[in-house]
C-alpha cells in the first residue's frame, strides 16, 4: 500500500495512529472481555474534550529529527450534514513540501464516539470509516478502530497508559493518553500505531510502524483550539 496515502488516512483518523508480535499477543489477552463503561452524554457534558470546532488548527512536524522534516497542517474549515444526518466537521490536511496538495476528512463527535470518514459519498463502507476514539479515554478501554469487514482485518485500539511527552523545541504535553493500535489479517501481522492524545488539545504525537516501511513520526509543535 502507498505509504503516503496510508499515512493520511491513519493520521486523521486523528487521523490518528508500535510493538512486536509478542507484545501484541500480550495486549490482546490483557484487554478482553470488554468492560468499557458507556457514557452516551459525555460529549454534551464535556464540550471541547475532543476539539472539533471550525477554526481549530494543528501544525505537526513529520520526521522532525531529519533534515527533510516536513510540516503538516490540519485545519477544521467547515461543518456539513452527512447522509446519516450526523453533523461532521471538515478537516483539511496540507503539506509544506507540496503546496498544491490537500486531503479532506469528515469527523463526527456524537454521544461518546468520534468517527473519521474518508469518503463523503460512501459513508457506509466499512473500509472508509474509522472509530478513532471512544470517550472519555480510560485505561484499559479498547474498541474496534476499523469496523470488521469481509477481509477479516482486525484493527484494535487500546488505551495503554498516561505519559508526559516532550517534542521538538522543548514543548511538553502533560497527561497524554497512549492509544495503541494493532492491525492484523488472519495470515499476518500488518503493523501498529502509537497515538498520544491530550484532552482539549488533540493528538500530540503519532508513530506508525508497518513492517519494512520506515516510520514517519509526527509531533505537534503548534496549535490553536477554538471554543
Amino acid at each position: 500500500m502507498n505509504l503516503f496515502l496510508k499515512f493520511n488516512r491513519f493520521l486523521l483518523a486523528g487521523i490518528l495512529i508500535l510493538f512486536s508480535l509478542l507484545l501484541y499477543s500480550c495486549h490482546e489477552a490483557s484487554v478482553f472481555p470488554n468492560n468499557n463503561k458507556k457514557e452516551p452524554d459525555f460529549v454534551t457534558k464535556n464540550p471541547g474534550y475532543f476539539p472539533n470546532t471550525v477554526g481549530t488548527k494543528w501544525v505537526y512536524l513529520e520526521n522532525p529529527r531529519l533534515p527533510s522534516a516536513d510540516s503538516v497542517t490540519i485545519e477544521i474549515i467547515s461543518r456539513i450534514v452527512l447522509e446519516n444526518k450526523d453533523t461532521a466537521s471538515v478537516w483539511k490536511l496540507t503539506r509544506r513540501s507540496n503546496p498544491d496538495y490537500d486531503s479532506l476528512m469528515y469527523v463526527t463527535c456524537v454521544r461518546d464516539t468520534v468517527k473519521f470518514y474518508t469518503d463523503l459519498n460512501d459513508i457506509y463502507n466499512p473500509k472508509k470509516v474509522f472509530i478513532a476514539y471512544l470517550l472519555p479515554l480510560k485505561i484499559p478501554n479498547h474498541w474496534d478502530y476499523r469496523i470488521p469487514d469481509k477481509d477479516s482485518i482486525t484493527d484494535i485500539a487500546v488505551v495503554e497508559r498516561v505519559e508526559h511527552i516532550r517534542v521538538s523545541g522543548g514543548i511538553e504535553y502533560i497527561g497524554a493518553f497512549l492509544i495503541y493500535r494493532s492491525i492484523k489479517s488472519p495470515k499476518e501481522y500488518l503493523g501498529n500505531v502509537n497515538i498520544y492524545f491530550v484532552p482539549y488539545i488533540g493528538m500530540v504525537y503519532f508513530v506508525p510502524n508497518f513492517g519494512k516501511e520506515p516510520a514517519n513520526p509526527m509531533e505537534l509543535v503548534k496549535y490553536s483550539i477554538m471554543k
